[in-house]
């Protein structure tokens, strides 16, 4: 019956995976923290320790390292470039998880976006800088909802949509397929 109630619980939310600081300097701690709930960025909700199946950090050279699977991790970054922070949710039983949560931290301040492979793409050759208006891409369609702290937008089903940010974020992409997967970062 408990892992019915978590299966519930964790269909009805949004989840996020939220660093402390998405620009940070080198030797900069950032503290990453799974957020959940429907009041983007700030609302928290307890995840219990055995519904994080992973939680892994790739620096900017491709090397993957694990994380301790809690719902707070400290990370010190070593070096300049993009830091991308993954964390699985769902009951370890099921073959694949529910949720996927990427977070984007850039060392540093430069270069572009790089997705992970299996979220979709940004058409962007710079980090991009609020006003900036740049193309995002999926892989397959699904429903997208974007969140910033000021509002909520959601698109329905297509391959491609047009982004601009108004303000330098934090900034949620959501994508309601299977795994239900979300993406944070910040703009310049």
């Amino acid at each position: 019956m408990t892992s019915l109630l978590l299966i519930v619980y964790l269909i009805s939310h949004n989840f996020w995976l939220l660093p402390s600081n998405l620009f940070p300097n080198i030797g900069d701690t950032v503290r990453l923290r799974i957020k959940g709930g429907h009041k983007f960025p700030n609302e928290s909700v307890n995840i219990r320790k055995r519904a994080i199946r992973s939680f892994i950090i790739i620096d900017p050279d491709g090397k993957v390292d694990s994380l301790p699977t809690q719902q707070s991790v400290s990370l010190v970054v070593k070096k300049n470039g993009l830091y991308t922070a993954v964390v699985e949710l769902g009951p370890k039983k099921l073959k694949n998880p529910r949720y996927v949560l990427y977070a984007l931290i850039n060392v540093g301040g430069k270069g572009e976006i790089q997705l992970p492979t299996n979220f979709g793409s940004i058409k962007s050759s710079i980090w991009p800088y609020v006003g900036d208006t740049f193309n995002f891409f999926t892989k397959e369609p699904d429903t997208i909802i974007v969140f910033s702290e000021k509002r909520k937008m959601v698109f329905p089903p297509k391959e491609r949509y047009r982004l601009c940010p108004d303000s330098r974020g934090p900034f949620l992409i959501i994508l309601k397929g299977h795994p239900y997967r979300s993406l944070l970062f910040g703009v310049k």
